[in-house]
């Protein structure tokens, strides 16, 4: 079965294990058996399309030798496109390839990361490591955010040097890292969870190694006081003057109410209405599906756009309005129904969507809704 959920990555043996480490920021490691789905994420083909048809743009793009980055201009065109002769050359001097949010490009990893940050709540991405030599393409190095490492193919030896930082808010680059602190070989299929700050290295063992690391973003304690700051905005208290040639006591009179709106204002703009804020500010994942009509069958797999669960007002009659990540939506309530369905399941057939919501909603209806979810590019079809 193809990999299309967080549970499907770490398995359902091992969900409670990984989410425990995830919840308490703890170092995980897990090695499984050899697993075919695994390769499916990212088949040589694909990757090797990607190149020859310059489908990748060069600023998502590096190659790096000797831990050191290549200028651009020596495997970018005048038309600013990858060479894949140049690269290839590149690689067989033992070079490794990253490329940065992959899941952009390959539909099977954009769907897994949207499905693992509807799972965790957490901004998601995915990078795509490819190394062609021994060598550490990077110096030990920790993360401004948390990493689920996924070996594909080859084999690489990972060290971990704990976090010399609690909760660090930027990466660390360092050339003498701590006294390691955990190792372990990673084949295709081995997972490896390094919470934000953990310093970390890793040299391949059996080339070519191919590894995805899915960043994953939590918001902090900062990022909340930020969002509160702009919500200070709407209140006059705060936007008022501090009032530095103020008499004295006019001064302390100033401050205390300062001090009082700040207090009001924290009491009312919550963490969770923060969460909720972020989530529908999220940006859509791109898709595309044309003539869905046409097309649309029982057995027709169909996605949705939005990365975390929202409010899509489901009880509302009528058609309702409303912004999901940059943009305004006017839709049915058939098709909020639908939308809000496929979002909570990352993935339905259509057959399944009508046969769950067959009380409501007609079949003719239901696939009228679809329609009007694929020409805002909410939803398309995604058969393998």
């Amino acid at each position: 079965m193809p990999i299309r959920t967080l549970s499907d990555l770490v398995t359902p043996a091992n969900m409670a294990a990984f989410s425990a480490a995830f919840a308490a920021k703890a170092r995980w490691y897990a090695e499984m058996p050899m697993r075919t789905d695994i390769f499916e994420l990212l088949p040589w083909p694909t990757f090797e399309a990607l190149i020859a048809t310059g489908a990748i743009p060069a600023d998502k793009f590096a190659v790096l030798l000797n831990a050191k980055a290549m200028l651009k201009s020596l495997y970018v065109d005048e038309r600013g496109q990858l060479r894949p002769d140049t690269i290839q050359a590149f690689a067989a001097q033992g070079a490794t390839l990253t490329v940065n949010d992959i899941g952009r490009f390959v539909p099977a990893i954009g769907e897994l990361a949207a499905a693992i940050e509807r799972a965790l709540g957490c901004k998601t991405g995915v990078n795509a490591y490819i190394s062609f030599g021994a060598k550490s393409a990077f110096l030990a190095h920790s993360d401004d955010h948390d990493v689920l490492i996924v070996q594909l193919q080859g084999v690489k030896q990972w060290r971990t040097f704990g976090a010399p930082e609690p909760f660090p808010i930027k990466s660390v680059h360092m050339g003498s890292p701590p006294p390691c602190e955990w190792e372990g070989r990673m084949t295709p299929g081995d997972l490896l969870y390094l919470p934000r700050g953990e310093v970390h290295a890793a040299v391949p063992e059996e080339q070519p190694s191919v590894h995805l690391t899915i960043g994953i973003a939590e918001q902090t304690g900062v990022d909340f006081i930020a969002w509160l700051a702009t919500q200070a905005k709407e209140v006059v208290a705060l936007r008022r003057d501090l009032g530095a040639t103020l008499p004295p006591d006019a001064r302390v009179a100033r401050d205390r109410e300062l001090v009082q709106a700040i207090r009001d204002l924290l009491e009312t703009a919550t963490p969770r209405e923060f969460d909720v804020h972020q989530a529908m500010q999220r940006s859509l994942r791109p898709l595309a599906s044309f003539a869905i009509a046409g097309r649309l069958t029982p057995a027709s797999r169909l996605v949705g756009a939005l990365r975390r669960e929202v409010d899509l007002l489901v009880e509302r009659d009528g058609a309702a309005q409303f912004m999901l990540g940059e943009h305004h939506f006017r839709l049915s309530l058939t098709a909020r129904r639908a939308l809000d369905r496929i979002t909570r399941l990352g993935t339905v057939s259509f057959g399944a969507l009508a046969e769950a919501m067959a009380d409501q909603t007609p079949v003719s209806d239901l696939a009228q809704a679809i329609q009007e979810l694929a020409e805002k590019s909410l939803v398309a079809i995604a058969d393998d």
